[in-house]
């Protein structure tokens, strides 16, 4: 009888001390999450449509990082390159004017760029590490690409395309499940884009090529990113 009560005290004993270790290590990884984090983000639909249009394709990385109670810190890098459904559009065109017996050459255009984002969040509630939560943010952007011919050189002809802009968003960041986030923004801003021609090295400004574009500043942004904790 004794035998039994000391082997029923002992695994009671080690149940109990399993239990509080898994609580003090849930405890601890929570307090780790709430020091810092990061968060890893994306947007497919930007590959089709970057945002340089109708010219780029946006293959986009941004990281999200706490600063501060309720403040998150977000820095963004892409790689512009040429747009897909542009490079679908004129494979069509040069495969027609192959079947064609007065086929002229078409020129091959290609594009060669990056972007570079920053946004500073303060988010309004205090758990949205756990929760959903609405934000603002002030924003910082800038793309830049360069559009060119196969058969000119790219340092002496070429059309570059820039488009700075200073935005403050609000937006809303929802949880899918715990390491993956859906976030949605729209906000209004200052923007700043030029386009400019260069041909054998002299620079020439494009005018006038849309007005809405580059010749007013009021900037209206809305998008969405997937993201990942890890």
């Amino acid at each position: 009888m004794r035998v039994f009560l000391f082997i029923l005290a002992f695994v009671s004993l080690s149940f109990t001390s399993f239990a509080q270790r898994s609580y003090v290590d849930s405890i601890k990884r929570a307090n780790r999450r709430e020091l810092s984090y990061l968060c890893i983000k994306t947007n497919p639909n930007a590959i089709l449509a970057g945002i340089i249009l109708p010219y780029t394709s946006e293959y986009r990385l941004i990281l999200e990082t706490k600063t501060g109670k309720k403040q998150a810190l977000q820095i963004g890098l892409s790689y512009l390159s040429k747009n897909l459904l542009m490079m679908y559009f004129e494979n069509q065109s040069n495969t027609t004017n192959q079947n064609s017996t007065q086929a002229q050459s078409q020129p091959t255009w290609h594009v060669l760029g990056f972007r570079f984002q920053t946004s500073y969040r303060f988010y309004f509630s205090n758990d949205y590490l756990t929760k959903s939560s609405f934000y603002i943010a002030p924003q910082y952007s800038y793309g830049y690409c360069k559009v060119y011919e196969s058969r000119f050189s790219l340092s002496t002809n070429f059309v570059e395309i820039c488009y700075q802009n200073y935005n403050l968003l609000i937006g809303h960041q929802h949880y899918l499940s715990k390491r993956m986030c859906f976030d949605w923004f729209v906000g209004m801003g200052y923007k700043d884009n030029y386009m400019n021609e260069f041909y054998g090295g002299r620079r020439y400004p494009v005018a006038n090529l849309n007005p809405i574009i580059f010749d007013t500043h009021l900037k209206i942004s809305a998008g969405f990113n997937l993201g990942f904790f890890l």
